[in-house]
């Protein structure tokens, strides 16, 4: 697989209450064996991933949480569910 783009991202999904306490949660580890192709739209537009959190109340807020191995950088972002 020496043409490939290999990589290790740790995903972590939180959901939050309209008070911001943690209704659930979901941990998931991505281990990536792009091609060349998928690399470079990856890139350009961003990968997609989806996760099921199952909760406990009613949520409000999804904050994601990646973590990247190789560069040791971290990422997040929050949405508001209506």
């Amino acid at each position: 697989m020496d043409d490939r783009y290999v990589g290790t991202l740790e995903l972590a999904f939180f959901c939050t209450d309209s008070r911001e306490r943690i209704v659930g949660e979901v941990w998931h580890r991505l281990d990536l064996k792009l091609k060349e192709d998928t690399y470079r739209r990856g890139l350009a537009e961003g990968l997609r991933y989806g996760a099921d959190v199952p909760i406990d109340g009613i949520g409000r807020y999804v904050k994601v949480i990646v973590y990247d191995h190789r560069s040791d950088r971290v990422g997040s972002a929050i949405a508001r569910v209506y």
